[in-house]
């Protein structure tokens, strides 16, 4: 029996909100799931598992009607998804009155519930989060006292904290799919999973993301194959760039550009600019932020000033007075003083430039 698990597909998800491409992401977040479930179909899956988090916040009616399209869409698949923290499916949730396809089940307990799908040989045992975190002793429970010979037993919930998981006895099942973890992550006994979101939220979410598939031998009930296959869109990447005092601000640029065309221009960058530069030169990156996903550059370069030429200029002002201090009868200047005279001396003469410093 071939199954596909996924969670934390955060369907409208606004991590983004407030950037030029916030609408895109919304978007392509919908369309991630909708590729996957496709690809599932397209490879003969049978089962899907959706571990919560299939929604960013407590979902409206035209979401639940969205997401359920895509599911009816593939009448040959079973799907089982039970609810995560942020689904929010408390007394008053639209989830809890809406009817799903046929091929559909939507756990709504936040008690052990058993699912039997004839046709696959297999019992899912599922508990959604209402508020509490899963009654996970009971699940397990539960599955040990099964009755149904000749099943293959799953156990679906959503479960963040994978220490606490991995001390639970799961020998009674074939496989555990779990949920509300943002990285892939394999329990122990290489049974129990958490795959992960299928997109990155943030920029802290950094690895692969994706689902797990895997096929359960429904004669014997053992598990005989997982595979994490990456699905996202989009990265969020760090990029560090170091330049010296010869690199100009349209050089710079070029080599930004071509680094986020090799990594692929739908990620979502935070870039640091590291190195020394000319004091002239000004890094502002404005024109691919405009053509971009760029969510912010940091501009940690060091001004390179002449010292010696500058002192020469301002023999009885503040910026002299300010260089002599530093380097009176030192060689050899640690770096956090070199640090403080290049910014010193920057702040100086701008200051300077502006007319306040007296001699």
């Amino acid at each position: 029996m071939k199954f596909l698990h996924l969670s934390d597909a955060r369907l409208g998800i606004h991590s983004e909100s407030g950037r030029r491409w916030s609408n895109e992401r919304i978007i392509e977040v919908t369309d991630t799931l909708r590729k996957t479930v496709h690809q599932a179909a397209a490879e003969g899956i049978q089962l899907v598992l959706i571990a919560g988090g299939l929604f960013a916040h407590r979902p409206v009616s035209t979401e639940l009607a969205e997401a359920n399209n895509i599911f009816s869409a593939y009448p040959e698949l079973t799907f089982v998804i039970i609810a995560g923290e942020t689904d929010c499916i408390k007394s008053n949730s639209p989830v809890r009155s809406f009817k799903w396809a046929k091929n559909v089940r939507y756990v709504l307990s936040g008690r052990p519930e058993q699912i039997i799908i004839p046709a696959l040989k297999t019992v899912v045992y599922a508990e959604s989060f209402t508020g509490n975190r899963a009654n996970v002793s009971d699940l397990l429970m539960a599955g040990r006292q099964d009755t149904n010979e000749g099943y293959s037993k799953i156990a679906l919930f959503y479960e963040p904290e994978p220490e606490k998981a991995g001390e639970l006895d799961f020998s009674a099942f074939s496989y555990v799919a779990l949920g509300g973890r943002k990285g892939y992550y394999m329990l122990s006994d290489d049974k129990a999973y958490y795959p992960g979101g299928l997109e990155p939220e943030e920029m802290s979410d950094g690895g692969e993301h994706g689902y797990i598939k895997g096929d359960i031998d429904t004669d014997t009930g053992l598990l005989t194959e997982t595979i994490f296959v990456p699905a996202a869109s989009a990265s969020y990447v760090p990029l560090r760039v170091t330049v010296n005092t010869d690199t100009t601000a349209t050089e710079l640029e070029g080599i930004i550009e071509n680094e986020i065309r090799r990594r692929g221009r739908s990620n979502i960058y935070r870039i640091r600019i590291l190195g020394k530069r000319s004091p002239e030169t000004i890094f502002t990156l404005d024109t691919l932020k405009s053509r971009y996903r760029i969510t912010d550059v940091s501009d940690e370069t060091e001004p390179q000033y002449d010292f010696a030429a500058i002192y020469e200029e301002h023999p009885q002002d503040i910026i002299g007075y300010f260089i002599s201090t530093l380097t009176r009868n030192r060689e050899d200047m640690p770096d956090i003083d070199k640090k403080a005279m290049f910014y010193g001396i920057d702040a100086l003469l701008k200051t300077s430039e502006n007319g306040e410093v007296k001699k």
